[in-house]
């Protein structure tokens, strides 16, 4: 079975990084930008987020978002079986995610 791992980030080079990383280390990948004023996150809307819904761990590089905080609070309440990794640098990405899925 092919994890299939979300990445969060503000930064799109960094987050495109990371998405790399862990395409590389075996895991299928989606990424998102965070939101924007013209494309809210549905979380914080009350809505489910269907590629968080999809995944089977969740990278977290928002911390530099102003609703960062906030969208992983909802993320720990809608999928508290799917694992969150925050803050994670291209270099770790692998053995991070890898540890939070206890493989």
């Amino acid at each position: 079975m092919r994890y299939c791992v979300l990445v969060e980030h503000v930064n799109s080079g960094a987050g495109q990084e990371v998405a790399k990383a862990l395409h590389d280390g075996g895991f299928a990948v989606a990424t998102c930008p965070g939101p924007t004023f013209q494309e809210p996150c549905p979380l914080l809307r009350g809505d489910d987020c269907p590629l968080a819904a999809r995944a089977d761990a969740i990278v977290s590089n928002l911390s530099a978002h102003p609703d960062g905080r906030a969208i992983s609070a909802c993320l720990l309440v809608r999928h508290p079986r799917t694992p969150l990794v925050r803050n994670v640098e291209p270099h770790n990405a692998v053995v991070e995610v890898c540890g939070a899925l206890g493989r």
